[in-house]
């Protein structure tokens, strides 16, 4: 079998797997541009800003967008945020105040049945 068989061979096998990842990438690109359509974002999102945030309609915009997309009530989009532990670090230091107790309760399995 020749190179050029082995990678027709690979391609009609594979050609499932990437039809489907072609399909959602397609639906979720759909998502977001009716989210962006419905907030109607437009070139006056992406003008000049003083960079403090104060009336700044693209940062709006893309949280609102954000929120559509992912069907949350609202969001929070900072490249600031360096990870997940640090955009909930902000959020629980944002809602706790000094001397606020927060429990985090955990449900442990039984896993030796």
């Amino acid at each position: 079998m020749n190179s050029i068989s082995r990678l027709q061979e690979a391609e009609q096998a594979l050609f499932p797997i990437f039809s489907g990842i072609d399909a959602a990438v397609k639906q979720n690109l759909q998502r977001v541009l009716k989210a962006f359509r419905r907030r109607m974002v437009g070139v006056h999102h992406f003008a000049g800003v003083t960079g403090y945030g104060h009336d700044d309609l693209g940062r709006e915009a893309l949280d609102e967008v954000f929120a559509d997309v992912v069907g949350a009530e609202a969001a929070a989009v900072r490249v600031q945020f360096v990870s997940g532990t640090h955009a909930i670090a902000c959020a629980l230091f944002g809602n706790l105040r000094p001397g606020d107790e927060m429990l985090a309760v955990v449900l442990a399995l039984n896993t030796e049945n």
